[in-house]
């Protein structure tokens, strides 16, 4: 950038100095030439200096997103084995942090929409096929998570997420793709009933839902 700069000075002040010894009469003809080729210097000094400004700020942008991302995980280790903020309070009133685990044997049609939300967020930061996405990336699947309107429920995606990221139900689900009578542990079972029952309308025969990390 320094050189650009450096470069850009030289040649407005070339520019200034020819206009003044002009003053109000016109260009001699190897005047004229010489301004417009240092114009044409300026647009492509300029066009520089804008796209290393542009890189620059890209540049800082990247290294912002790194310093919060450094500063999230960072504070995991502070917590140990918590998550932030569940709103519970002690009886001194100090906030109880909790550790969010996805699956701990509640049963998913009983959850609130906030437990579904946070366990399901939970999930796909765990995910191999989530590690991709960007936090605004991630930031927009919890706002879907959180949409309760007409044409989206935002409780049930994230219910029928939990249902079929249970690893009983992966392992249920690859059984069914491979055998037209697939041997289901009780586990696995009991994760394809609580699928069908969480998806409704499904029957013995059918009714799978494919496990988001391998439908990515």
């Amino acid at each position: 950038m320094d050189e650009i700069l450096r470069r850009l000075g030289e040649i407005e002040t070339e520019m200034r100095e020819l206009h003044q010894v002009a003053g109000d009469e016109p260009f001699t003809e190897e005047q004229e030439a010489r301004w417009t080729e240092l114009e044409t210097q300026r647009a492509e000094q300029v066009r520089l200096r804008d796209e290393e400004r542009t890189r620059q700020e890209q540049e800082r942008a990247r290294e912002g997103e790194r310093e919060r991302r450094r500063n999230l995980v960072a504070g995991f280790a502070a917590r140990g084995n918590t998550e932030a903020g569940d709103g519970n309070l002690d009886a001194r009133g100090v906030q109880v942090m909790r550790r969010v685990d996805p699956w701990d044997g509640s049963e998913l049609r009983a959850l609130s929409r906030t437990e579904v939300r946070d366990r399901s967020m939970k999930v796909l930061e765990s995910r191999e096929s989530a590690r991709h996405l960007r936090s605004d990336q991630l930031d927009k699947v919890e706002r879907l998570l959180r949409t309760r309107t007409d044409d989206t429920d935002g409780g049930m995606i994230g219910r029928r997420l939990l249902a079929s990221e249970n690893e009983a139900y992966r392992s249920a689900f690859v059984k069914a793709m491979h055998y037209a009578q697939p041997g289901f542990t009780d586990e696995e079972a009991r994760a394809v009933a609580e699928f069908r029952a969480m998806a409704g309308g499904t029957d013995n025969a059918g009714g799978y839902g494919v496990p988001v990390e391998l439908a990515a």
